[in-house]
């Protein structure tokens, strides 16, 4: 228990000296950046969410092209070497029919967002994320 008070004494003196520091700091710049304190700077050249998301989009897109073309070289591997069983055929068709689904998924991903962001009467669908 005394150890458990001692982290306690140390973490509050921490947190003393760290904002004593951060007050001289501030008094030494002036008033002038009164406004930017707690503030985290951006390093990064994304401005919002949106940004950030368009990319993530935009690098994902040619993973889902791999992995269709993929899998649609495995469907046609396993088709091709089924040979006379209807159960090998049958899996590969739905290996084929699968890779196709998501494909289509992911290609019809956006367009489905926009929809029902229009019917939900939202013009631009990633403002709601973005911060002010």
């Amino acid at each position: 228990m005394k150890s458990v008070k001692c982290i306690k004494l140390k973490l509050l003196l921490f947190m003393f000296a760290v904002s004593s520091v951060i007050n001289k700091v501030t008094a030494q710049q002036g008033l002038d950046n009164v406004g930017n304190i707690g503030r985290i700077p951006n390093i990064t050249r994304y401005d919002s969410l949106e940004d950030i998301i368009n990319l993530g989009t935009s690098l994902i897109r040619p993973l889902f092209i791999i992995t269709f073309l993929g899998v649609i070289l495995y469907g046609a591997w396993v088709w091709l070497t089924a040979g006379d069983k209807d159960d090998n055929i049958k899996k590969a068709r739905k290996i084929i029919t699968a890779g196709i689904i998501g494909f289509a998924v992911a290609v019809l991903a956006p367009t489905i967002v926009q929809l029902v962001s229009n019917l939900l009467g939202v013009n631009n669908p990633f403002s709601l994320l973005s911060t002010p």
